[in-house]
């Protein structure tokens, strides 16, 4: 083999070796960016109510916003709202429509707010990090439920939601005669002891 065949056949596989190297770098971005989307955020969110304690004839909660950045790059946040509705007590149920999904309606709105204080233009939660908002407020005593519904936008047309319904707690106060007997069907039936 000659000096000039062998400069050609090694060109020719130089060039191959260039052409295999694009294809697979090509393969590794679409399977890492178009297919597995890991230039975009993955922030799992969801909400919970906490009943803390009563005053004045009113639960004082906390609604929480519970959001972990599952993804490989950060997220910044500058709409982070919720709303709070209740169900009172002895309220008939009734079922919205299609905007609701004709799901159970909770027509009741206590609160509407923001996690973000005042004067914050943004939050962010980096990769690999969990993070935990949440907000002060009251629900009356008369609510049997609450629903939560919190959302936040990844840009001005692409949003996430999440909503969490909780059983408000039933409060006992010795003086007031109606919760004596709620806690009195509250309490769990004792087994009587045996010989």
């Amino acid at each position: 083999m000659s000096t000039e065949s062998f400069h050609h056949l090694v060109g020719g596989l130089s060039d191959i070796a260039t052409i295999l190297a694009l294809v697979i770098g090509g393969l590794w971005t679409y399977r890492l960016f178009i297919r597995r989307r890991e230039d975009v955020p993955h922030i799992e969110f969801t909400v919970d109510v906490n009943f803390v304690g009563m005053q004045n004839d009113q639960w004082l909660v906390e609604i929480l916003a519970l959001l972990e950045n599952k993804g490989q790059v950060k997220h910044s946040i500058s709409n982070f709202t919720f709303d709070l509705r209740c169900l009172s007590a002895g309220e008939a149920l009734r079922h919205g429509g299609e905007v609701i999904n004709y799901q159970l309606e909770i027509p009741q709105k206590i609160k509407e707010g923001s996690w973000m204080p005042r004067g914050w233009n943004y939050t962010f939660i980096e990769p690999g990090i969990r993070t935990r908002y949440s907000f002060i407020t009251s629900v009356p005593v008369s609510a049997s439920f609450v629903l939560v519904h919190g959302r936040f936008f990844y840009s001005k047309e692409e949003f996430h939601t999440a909503d969490k319904l909780v059983k408000v707690p039933v409060s006992v106060d010795p003086s007031r005669p109606e919760d004596v007997v709620l806690r009195e069907r509250a309490r769990p039936t004792e087994k009587a002891d045996r010989p």
